[in-house]
């Protein structure tokens, strides 16, 4: 089988002309790419720029850089740029004559590359990676629910979700989407599990504590900074005996740092900057649960990661990933909005005797392999449709 699968960008160390910093979409997405090309013949589109034909592992990148640019005076730079990435879409799926095209992520030019898809009559899906909805509104989302209503108002649009809920609120918001048209491929890892030792307790100064990690870039959707301020309500003796690391690229202008030192909470959490994934071992290894105060997140590479490691994860119960980790012997959910609400559940969570064996053991489902065959097997079932 020959695939297509197009992404706005896709994060690996050796794509510096990217310029884009590591984070958990990028990196989902480059894996998916990779372990399916394992198994087919496979090649990707990246949308964000032209790119020279490269060899990646099992991807092969295709030549974008041999297409003219389109120009219009009338037409401001964005448009054209979309424009010219449109026309080389359109032109690498008539070279290549896939079997099926799997788009990944949301924006202006994936629209467009769907519309594009239904009028050659090629096989394709589109898959989300992070749903808003109507029903939430979340800080700075506005561009993202405009980009879902375009996409999900496409007629007959074939789909697939990285998570069940996020299945069932896109059919909530959008009664045409038929429920036949919309896969759930959950998400993986290839994350290893390998203990490893380092001095990072004692060079934080947090020998004795329960360690809780937040992993993820700090910006208002993932909402680190209401942890700040539910760990003020937690029961004095708790609070006494915990700590939380924070792990991402900080995207708020210090404001984290900022709240932490107003409370004068930094010996027991603790920003750290963004840490290589080749070191997050480290933290894993010392850590005893793992956090994601996400308004929406979809089902989260780090938490995954956190999962191997045999960690049980707190996080809101109406994410988009939540019913698919609905155990209570792996996930503690956050009831309700208030800081109260975290703190009950962190209370909770401190209180529970976690089987970490258990925990792994649930973890082995999240396999990349399986992720690649699971979307191998969506395209044949696809194209059987179409061919009957």
């Amino acid at each position: 089988m020959k695939v297509l699968i197009y992404a706005w960008n896709i994060y690996d160390e050796s794509l510096s002309e990217l310029q884009i910093k590591p984070n958990g979409g990028s990196i989902a997405i480059k894996n998916i790419c990779e372990y399916i090309g394992r198994k087919c013949e496979l090649y990707l589109f990246i949308g964000q720029q032209k790119m020279s034909s490269k060899r990646l592992g099992s991807i092969n990148i295709v030549d974008t850089t041999r297409f003219p640019d389109y120009i219009d005076d009338s037409l401001d730079e964005n448009e054209c740029k979309l424009r010219t990435m449109c026309s080389a879409f359109v032109n690498v799926v008539k070279d290549l004559q896939p079997d099926f095209v799997n788009l990944h992520g949301n924006g202006d030019l994936a629209r467009m590359c769907v519309l594009k898809c239904i009028e050659m009559d090629q096989p394709y899906a589109f898959t989300e990676h992070l749903y808003i909805g109507l029903k939430k509104k979340l800080p700075e989302s506005d561009k993202t629910i405009g980009w879902e209503k375009q996409i999900f108002n496409i007629p007959n649009i074939k789909i697939t979700a990285v998570g069940t809920m996020m299945k069932h609120n896109i059919l909530r918001d959008y009664p045409a989407v038929k429920e036949t048209d919309i896969e759930v491929i959950l998400n993986g890892t290839d994350f290893t599990y390998q203990i490893q030792d380092s001095e990072l307790r004692v060079q934080y100064g947090l020998m004795g504590k329960k360690i809780l990690l937040c992993v993820g870039s700090i910006v208002k959707r993932k909402n680190q900074i209401q942890l700040v301020h539910a760990f003020e309500h937690i029961e004095d003796k708790k609070r006494k005996e915990l700590a939380i690391i924070f792990c991402g690229a900080d995207r708020m202008d210090g404001k984290l740092e900022d709240e932490i030192k107003r409370l004068h909470l930094e010996r027991s959490l603790i920003y750290v900057g963004t840490i290589p994934n080749s070191e997050m071992r480290k933290y894993y290894s010392i850590a005893d649960g793992y956090i994601l105060p996400s308004l929406e997140e979809g089902l989260s590479l780090t938490m995954l990661e956190a999962l191997v490691f045999g960690l049980p994860v707190i996080m809101f119960d109406d994410t988009s990933g939540a019913s698919d980790l609905a155990d209570e012997n792996v996930t503690q959910f956050i009831y309700g909005k208030e800081d109260q609400d975290v703190a009950n559940a962190i209370e909770r969570w401190i209180d529970k005797d976690w089987d970490k064996d258990y925990i792994r053991r649930f973890a082995e489902y999240f396999t990349m392999e399986r992720v690649a065959q699971d979307y191998l097997n969506y395209y044949e079932k696809r194209l059987d449709e179409k061919y009957d």
